[in-house]
């Protein structure tokens, strides 16, 4: 059994902290809605101050549909369920690397790679 413990004072107040137990942040002023800083920018004014370049600019994403038969997407469903993601994440996880590796045999097949080198990066690609 674990042992409670408490501090008083003299006066049976509890002493007070010498610090507080959080740093106080500061607040900072809410950021104008997207269709706020387009109204300013339709109006003429500067809005450069509300982008940074720090972000990193997304592609669009296009939608496509993909047929498929019900035993590879059961066997996707499989590979899905054992690594805890979803069935769309295995099947971009597993075209990427096909990309990858086209684009690494089309670099072998097009460089000007002496043998060791070209057998080298075929190793990598079993792998």
């Amino acid at each position: 059994m674990k042992a409670n413990t408490t501090t008083s004072s003299r006066s049976g107040k509890p002493p007070k902290r010498k610090q507080p137990s959080t740093k106080a942040t500061p607040k900072r002023a809410p950021l104008p809605s997207a269709e706020a800083i387009a109204r300013l920018a339709d109006a003429g004014q500067d809005v450069s101050q509300f982008f940074t370049n720090r972000g990193r600019m997304m592609t669009p994403i296009q939608r496509v549909n993909v047929d498929f038969t019900a035993p590879m997407l059961a066997e996707l469903d499989r590979i899905a369920e054992s690594l805890n993601v979803s069935r769309q994440a295995v099947i971009k996880s597993l075209l990427r690397q096909a990309l990858d590796r086209h684009h690494v045999s089309a670099l072998i097949t097009d460089a000007h790679l002496d043998e060791p080198q070209r057998q080298r990066l075929l190793k990598l690609l079993k792998d």
